[in-house]
């Protein structure tokens, strides 16, 4: 398969083949070349595959966080499971405190490893938190937020000394009712986040 530009934003996937052409003693005299127009092919088997993980994702949730003894278990699970369908580096869940502050509940290792801030400090930094910034956007505005360049965002306020990079975002509202209780984000996605 060979993927084709057509123009200036138009890509498609070819499948080339050559078909020998054989003389009567059996050897190759020609080569015949085709080529067949396999896009939406490739686009099916793609969306067949990332609804495959997207069941998978709600699979485990429901196997291994439902059945966890407690909040906890349930919780991490459900970050790692929007890490991994995702492929993001980073995440973490949150919620309002009884103040209407944030507190961070559950985040992966991966960005306690890459994190320069010192660990008391980062650990009391991460509890009782204005509500602001982007991931504050998503509470707020009890919409999903999709940047693939956070810095320039309107409500971006930057990172922490010390805090790793934010390349891209991806921010959910947990909302049971109409209004947004808590959010869980991801980052870093290495080739960023669509819809």
């Amino acid at each position: 398969d060979v993927v084709v530009r057509v123009s200036e934003d138009h890509f498609i996937t070819v499948d080339f083949c050559l078909q020998p052409l054989l003389d009567e003693a059996g050897r190759v005299t020609y080569l015949i070349p085709s080529a067949t127009d396999i896009t939406e092919r490739v686009r099916l088997e793609a969306e067949a595959v990332e609804q495959m993980k997207v069941e998978q994702a709600i699979s485990r949730v429901l196997r291994e966080g439902l059945s966890s003894p407690d909040l906890a278990g349930a919780g991490q699970t459900c970050l790692e499971v929007a890490m991994e369908i995702t492929s993001s580096a980073f995440g973490f869940v949150g919620e309002l405190n009884e103040r209407g502050r944030f507190d961070t509940t559950f985040q992966v290792d991966p960005a306690w490893e890459a994190c320069r801030i010192p660990r008391d400090q980062a650990v009391a930094q991460i509890r009782d938190m204005e509500v602001r910034g982007i991931w504050g956007e998503v509470i707020k505005s009890n919409k999903t937020l999709i940047t693939n360049d956070p810095s320039s965002h309107p409500a971006s306020v930057g990172t922490p000394e010390g805090h790793p990079p934010i390349r891209c975002f991806l921010g959910v509202p947990l909302s049971p009712d109409k209004k947004a209780v808590g959010a869980i984000c991801v980052a870093n996605k290495l080739d960023g986040y669509t819809e």
